[in-house]
């Protein structure tokens, strides 16, 4: 266990790890943070359908209903074009089946994604991913919960996806505001800030 880090427990999926997820208890309460990189859409209908099925079971076991959670994704998704509070329509791309199963994780987990929406992503973050090919792509993303203020979240790509000479994926760095206790109770309420 590395210092700090509560339970973790890792699947993998063939011969690559694919899901890890830990959570570490904070004076404010417990944090899961979950790092997916998704199956493409090269994956056959069944294997995607399987994966995902397991994916969903492993989230069910370990994390509590609507418990805070972050979740940093390579989707392997096109998103947007279907709507809703997890997912905004900024920058968006024909939803495909792999993004319909992230949908629906976002959904299950009670979190969204802030670079989807107009007003929390910078707009000159368009790609996170360039492929060999050269083409450019945006699958990577911090989703956070439904609590944390989007009129105080801001995200964004750090760095020039035109400076990458080959495939390669850019960093995605989210700025959050947690609020904890009650905002009745002015002396119990909290707001925290950082940046994942």
């Amino acid at each position: 266990r590395s210092r700090g880090l509560g339970d973790v427990y890792k699947r993998q999926y063939g011969e690559s790890p694919r899901l890890l997820i830990a959570s570490h208890t904070y004076p404010f309460g417990t944090i899961y943070f979950a790092s997916v990189h998704c199956p493409d859409a090269s994956w056959t209908q069944h294997d995607l359908a399987t994966w995902w099925a397991g994916t969903y079971d492993i989230f069910t076991k370990f994390i509590p209903y609507r418990a805070r959670i972050f979740l940093f994704l390579d989707t392997n998704a096109k998103l947007g074009s279907v709507v809703s509070p997890c997912v905004g329509d900024h920058m968006c791309d024909k939803q495909n089946p792999c993004g319909r199963y992230v949908h629906k994780l976002l959904s299950q987990l009670g979190c969204l994604l802030p670079s989807t929406f107009r007003n929390t992503c910078d707009p000159q973050c368009t790609h996170t991913f360039k492929h060999a090919s050269g083409s450019l792509h945006r699958i990577d993303y911090i989703a956070i919960p439904f609590e944390c203020d989007l009129g105080k979240t801001y995200s964004c790509v750090v760095g020039d996806i035109s400076l990458i000479p080959k495939s390669s994926h850019l960093p995605v760095k989210t700025q959050i505001t947690l609020v904890s206790g009650d905002p009745g109770h002015l002396a119990e309420w909290k707001q925290s800030q950082c940046s994942i």
